[in-house]
């Protein structure tokens, strides 16, 4: 199921975002699920007429311990202010 955008459109102009993929578990290491993930990411984003810019990918790995290191969401929650990010202005993530 593609992602719904939860408040619409953010810009009439084109944005620069960063798409944030995760799934849990997954068994045969394949990253059949996150594979899905990004085409529905990034055919909103064309919908939207937005340009992806960088994907950060946690493959595999449980949200639910806070403890558990999840390197791309790091990544990415690390670059979200836009001081911080000039290569993208936007996210794009979905469940």
């Amino acid at each position: 199921m593609p992602p719904v955008p939860r408040h619409g459109p953010v810009a009439t102009t084109a944005l620069r975002c960063a798409v944030y993929l995760r799934v849990s578990l997954d068994p045969t290491g394949e990253g059949l699920a996150v594979e899905r993930q990004r085409q529905d990411c990034e055919r909103l984003a064309r919908q939207g007429g937005w340009t992806v810019t960088q994907t950060y990918t946690d493959n595999s790995i449980s949200a639910t311990d806070r403890t558990k290191v999840r390197p791309a969401y790091d990544g990415w929650w690390l670059t979200t202010r836009p001081a911080d990010s000039p290569h993208w202005s936007a996210g794009i993530l979905t469940d």
